[in-house]
């Protein structure tokens, strides 16, 4: 879709769940380890759907197709040593319980996180940082680079979306925001590093350049090694790996990288930001 055939989605938001057709991966008869029984697309699907209330709102955006099989879902979703054997997700109660103390009636088990979301929001308050005015960062001169991997887990990509789009809604537009404030995205990155596309990247200096010679980053140049690279908080781990070196342009969002259709498809020079 994107012109290279380098198995990683540039634009995840194109590889919808119709487009998956889950139910083609059906097991025919007992479970086998290249099909799903129903209850695996069942779980893929909510997944991939992300969370919703009874009024249809989106609390937890889904997950974006593309790097499944580079460790995030494995870490985050199966079984564990880390947490005792538990899943992640499954040790997650436990942190809702901690969350919760101070709230005698709260009973996990019984929770519904679509719909009673609003208590576990007000004791979060303090932990996020998702206040869209940014006003006075902004009058004191301050640059802000946020970068999130397409293929991120636990931090859905589209939260990060929302809240450019909130801080534009909230500072009077994308061209002011763009004065002080850029995303970018990383196709086929996991949990803030990791993944089959050219994720290891130097962040620091073009903010720097910025700051202080007021040279606002367009782009900005990725490199994936090609080598097996393990991650602490990434076990259980596929350990996937790229086929071979390469590096790609990480372009300010909305844009992506695109190929001129000419030159070598590993060099990001023969890339453009459109």
């Amino acid at each position: 879709m994107d012109g290279v055939e380098d198995g990683v989605i540039n634009d995840p938001r194109t590889c919808t769940t119709e487009i998956l057709n889950l139910d083609s991966l059906l097991c025919d008869a007992s479970p086998a380890a290249k099909c799903l029984t129903a209850g695996q697309i069942h779980t893929a699907q909510a997944i991939y759907d992300g969370l919703k209330n009874r009024d249809g709102n989106v609390i937890a955006p889904g997950a974006t197709a593309g790097a499944e099989n580079a460790g995030d879902w494995a870490f985050w979703v199966l079984p564990n040593e880390q947490f005792g054997g538990a899943s992640v997700v499954e040790s997650a109660k436990d942190m809702l319980r901690y969350l919760m103390r101070h709230h005698p009636e709260f009973d996990v088990d019984t929770f519904d996180p679509a719909n009673d979301i609003a208590p576990v929001t007000r004791e979060l308050m303090p932990l996020d940082a998702d206040d869209p005015d940014l006003s006075e960062f902004m009058a004191h001169g301050g640059k802000l680079i946020i970068y999130q991997g397409w293929n991120d887990f636990p931090l859905r990509p589209q939260r990060a979306l929302d809240h450019l789009a909130n801080v534009q809604n909230t500072m009077g537009g994308a061209d002011l925001v763009d004065d002080f404030f850029r995303l970018f995205m990383v196709p086929g990155m996991t949990h803030c590093a990791g993944g089959p596309r050219a994720w290891l990247t130097d962040y620091v200096t073009p903010l720097v350049a910025w700051r202080e010679q007021g040279e606002a980053p367009e782009r900005i140049v990725g490199t994936q090694t090609g080598e097996e690279v393990s991650f602490d908080h990434l076990v259980p781990s596929s350990a996937s790996k790229a086929a071979q070196a390469f590096t790609r342009p990480q372009c300010v969002y909305p844009k992506l990288a695109q190929y001129r259709g000419s030159g070598d498809t590993t060099d990001a020079s023969n890339y453009v930001c459109r």
